[in-house]
């Protein structure tokens, strides 16, 4: 199967009535997690998650000219297609940043990819870019998309509100008594390691797991769902580590299956606005 034209079926089943079933949800230290399954079965995967691409010496990541916040340059010289997925963090170059849509770099390809800052103090090399780490949590990833969806419907780019992700990232490092001075977001993950990686432990993925829901203080936080179950292994720890940074603190209690029903629900009935070019792409020299 072509891998955009399954994505774009992950995206239908999600939207669809019986396109996605979830079992039950389990609960550790206020975080619930669903495990979600494609109704219709699962893709056969022929693409490379971006950690599994660094891993394999198949890509690089290089600022834009001198360097550009919102841009960073992923060269794909592999013969498979890359994913990097929405609230990645990659760290080094200028500054560390977060993609800020996910991102299908086509085998052979370089791609201009879309991301944001989420280390506000610096702006000097430090490292090739070319260290994968936990993805943001739920908390900056929907201000980010918020402001990514309102810049694709006004102008036709994929741009984050720098200002406010800044702002949530300090508000974090504060919330987990975390202490950076460059104010990197991946700096709240270090200091409360230990307990993030108890969250793996305690909530393992199920076999044909698909997707995840997160939940936490009574409601679901955020939904990742991909076309086949190996990809989702590959990026389970680190999703869950992000879940549990937010939610760090929370009551202790199960959030039930129709709050992820409800939440579905509306996923249905929102607005859906369909692109084509993700990230502006040449084939590699």
């Amino acid at each position: 199967m072509d891998v955009r034209t399954a994505s774009e079926g992950v995206v239908r089943a999600l939207l669809s009535e019986g396109g996605v079933r979830f079992g039950e949800g389990r609960s550790f230290r206020g975080l619930t997690l669903f495990p979600m399954f494609l109704s219709g079965g699962e893709a056969e995967r022929d693409y490379l998650l971006f950690a599994e691409a660094l891993q394999g010496g198949h890509v690089t990541v290089q600022e834009l000219g001198e360097g550009v916040i919102s841009t960073l340059v992923v060269h794909n010289r592999g013969d498979q297609a890359v994913l990097l997925v929405q609230g990645e963090q990659i760290l080094g170059l200028r500054q560390n940043r977060m993609v800020n849509s996910t991102v299908l770099v086509g085998a052979g390809a370089r791609a201009e990819v879309p991301v944001a800052c989420v280390e506000q103090g610096r702006w000097r090399l430090a490292g090739s870019g070319e260290v994968c780490a936990d993805n943001l949590y739920p908390r900056a990833r929907w201000l980010t998309a918020e402001a990514v969806t309102r810049s694709v419907r006004q102008r036709g780019a994929r741009d984050a509100d720098q200002t406010a992700l800044w702002r949530e990232v300090a508000a974090k490092l504060t919330e987990v008594g975390a202490r950076s001075s460059t104010w990197a977001a991946s700096e709240a993950y270090r200091s409360r390691g230990d307990e993030l990686d108890e969250y793996v432990r305690a909530l393992p993925p199920e076999p044909g797991q698909c997707g995840v829901a997160c939940a936490f203080q009574g409601s679901v936080a955020c939904v990742d769902l991909f076309d086949n179950s190996g990809a989702l292994r590959a990026l389970y720890a680190r999703l869950v580590r992000s879940y549990a940074l937010d939610a760090l603190g929370a009551e202790d209690r199960c959030v039930p299956g129709s709050e992820l029903e409800s939440f579905l629900e509306r996923a249905r009935r929102a607005m859906v606005t369909c692109t084509r070019q993700w990230a502006r792409v040449r084939r590699c020299a």
